[in-house]
């Protein structure tokens, strides 16, 4: 059965890009030159950047709070480097620009984004895996090489935006295998590998009608689907609209709103904790976390460690994030959850006192284009 062969092919593909860390407190900003004049004039570009890929928003509001940050940008400013970028267009030629990349003061930033009131976009970030189908001349081939340009134009936008986004590697033996007939009706949901570290798989299928492309995307992540198309002579311009749509649309599934954005506090109890390394897995996730601002351990023993949580959000956005991190897993009680083993392996025993604890859309829209 060619669906069930599609399903199991995405299990024995490795994915490009996979983890990326996305940077949320470094903006990027075209100068004419590294002189100081003209890093001045880009710096509030680049704080707009870091807003934009915190929030999600590509239309960042022009706020009182955010003029008086952009007033002086260098108050927030910790460093910044220059980078040298190159489009990649048509016919293979490449055309470069200078980047300034600004980091910000994290603390200055999330003050800013409160004081804004915007979403904020989970800092826990997975690529977003991307098949593209071109139908042109009467045939279908899966991301032809001979429109590179247009594939780079939506990594590039992607990453300006804060999404990782990732492309399948296929060997020959897999190509041949795929059927691309079932991908280009935009079945996402086969893609979809059980535990897979994805936000999901987008399908895009392209179709030159006459003078015009036709361009239509499927992404779905588990969870939430959503289909939409654009239009454009230029294969460029429609997928680059197109991936603008596909970062909005992670980013609302994936977005605390600013009711959400509450200093709040909770206690949970983690237990299956074998040895010195899981406690350290365990305490080390949960800090990392972005909704977490402070973490207490307030006793461990055979019963599992109890915490102590301070977050930015409301307590109902660390059980989503860590429903869907996969690290851990829900326990008998509400506050209380396991670390999830995917795999058994033999455990190193804790040594008695190893452990000090301190005092206390569109999903109903037709499948290909122009059908």
């Amino acid at each position: 059965m060619r669906i069930l062969h599609l399903s199991v092919l995405a299990f024995a593909i490795v994915f490009s890009s996979m983890a990326t860390a996305v940077d949320l407190y470094s903006g990027a900003a075209e100068v004419p030159a590294q002189g100081d004049a003209e890093r001045r004039t880009a710096t509030p570009d680049a704080l707009i950047n870091v807003l934009q890929k915190q929030s999600g928003r590509w239309d960042i509001p022009l706020e009182p709070a955010l003029e008086s940050a952009l007033a002086d940008p260098d108050a927030l400013l910790v460093a910044f480097q220059y980078r040298e970028d190159q489009i990649l267009r048509p016919g293979g030629l490449t055309e470069d620009r200078l980047m300034l990349v600004a980091s910000f003061v994290p603390a200055a930033v999330d003050r800013l984004v409160r004081e804004m009131q915007l979403p904020r976009w989970r800092p826990q970030r997975e690529p977003v895996v991307a098949w593209v189908v071109v139908e042109d001349n009467g045939g279908r081939e899966l991301q032809p090489v001979e429109y590179e340009d247009a594939w780079a134009a939506m990594a590039r936008i992607a990453e300006l935006r804060g999404l990782p986004l990732a492309w399948p590697e296929l060997d020959e033996e897999l190509r041949q295998s795929l059927d691309l007939q079932l991908l280009w009706g935009g079945y996402a949901d086969q893609l979809l590998a059980s535990g897979a570290a994805t936000d999901g798989v987008v399908i895009i299928a392209a179709r030159r009608e006459g003078t015009e492309w036709n361009v239509r995307f499927n992404w779905e992540d588990g969870d939430n689907v959503a289909a939409w198309r654009t239009r454009s002579t230029d294969l460029v311009q429609a997928l680059v609209d197109g991936t603008h749509q596909l970062v909005d649309h992670v980013a609302a599934a994936h977005s605390i709103g600013p009711a959400g954005l509450v200093a709040t506090r909770t206690s949970m109890r983690v237990t299956g904790l074998e040895s010195a390394d899981d406690y350290a897995k365990v305490l080390s996730y949960l800090q990392d976390l972005g909704l977490v601002d402070d973490l207490r351990v307030m006793g461990a023993g055979p019963d599992g460690v109890r915490l102590d949580v301070a977050l930015n959000a409301d307590a109902s956005y660390l059980a989503q994030a860590i429903r869907s991190d996969g690290v851990l897993e829900a326990g008998d009680q509400p506050d209380q959850y396991r670390l999830r083993r995917p795999e058994r392996e033999p455990a190193v025993p804790l040594e008695p006192g190893s452990i000090d604890a301190p005092p206390a859309d569109e999903a109903g829209e037709d499948k290909a284009p122009g059908s």
